[in-house]
């Protein structure tokens, strides 16, 4: 059952998303920042990062690393968007982290492709109390009980569908077929971030299976789903309502059969 709640795989060669160029661009432009080589940078980043506060924040960023041996720097979270048309655009978020003893250092970039120019569009540096591997990790350590709550309802709505599916197999009943796809299919999806607590729902989506992890990149948050079973609900209504409605025929008949048995006693 825990099996069906994966709904990714987070072991993605980041290599096959994120061009080397656009690597090896990434990594220098952390190097012309720990040199404080402010002017160079400004070159490769876009128009509206150009000026003062711009020069402000990565120098105050070239203060907090132009120490630190960024040998390790370890690309954790890469995905990309292209556009189409007179003029296609790639555009590839890239990410970071150098673990550094108990902490760790967190690189965030926007890349703009455009031809054979890359361009910094957004760039972001922070420090982490712990790298991120252990701050996003799926442990119940210190949860609150929303994630417990949450982890038990994905159980049981997986639980619940997979039960009702081999009873829709077993019972005899019109359209069969449409009722178990229909069964295999939840809505209204509840989501939550396992790292932070935070939860949100979607009216408008459907699931199958009920329940699922997720999480999009090497390390980061993992989220956790379940859906409303409604149709495995409906089926069970159904199912109960027949055999209640069945359940009173046979107690009709009966009371008419021993009714016509008692008159035939009296006839004779």
């Amino acid at each position: 059952m825990l099996g069906t709640l994966i709904s990714c795989n987070p072991n993605i060669e980041l290599s096959k998303i994120v061009p080397t160029e656009v690597d090896q661009f990434a990594r220098t432009f952390i190097t012309d920042i720990q040199q404080n080589q402010i002017d160079e940078c400004l070159t490769k980043v876009a128009e509206n990062m150009q000026n003062e506060e711009g020069r402000t924040f990565m120098s105050n960023i070239a203060s907090g690393i132009s120490s630190l041996q960024l040998d390790s720097l370890n690309m954790i979270n890469g995905r990309y968007t292209s556009f189409m048309g007179d003029n296609p655009t790639t555009n590839y978020i890239v990410e970071y982290e150098q673990e550094l003893d108990e902490q760790s250092i967190y690189f965030f970039f926007n890349i703009l492709k455009e031809g054979n120019k890359l361009t910094v569009t957004g760039f972001d540096a922070r420090w982490m109390e712990a790298p991120l591997s252990k701050i996003h990790a799926f442990t119940f350590s210190g949860k609150p009980a929303i994630n417990y709550i949450f982890f038990i309802l994905a159980i049981a709505s997986v639980g619940f569908v997979i039960f009702t599916l081999v009873a829709a197999i077993r019972t005899p009943m019109k359209r069969k077929w449409l009722w178990i796809i229909g069964i295999l299919f939840t809505f209204i999806k509840f989501k939550l971030n396992w790292t932070t607590s935070e939860f949100d729902f979607q009216l408008i989506s459907f699931q199958l299976l009920g329940a699922g992890f997720s999480k999009s990149g090497l390390v980061a948050p993992w989220f956790l789903t379940f859906s409303v079973p409604v149709f495995a609900i409906a089926f069970w209504i159904k199912k109960f309502q027949k055999e209640k409605e069945q359940a009173q025929d046979e107690k009709m008949a009966n009371i008419i059969a021993q009714h016509s048995k008692n008159e035939e006693g009296k006839g004779a």
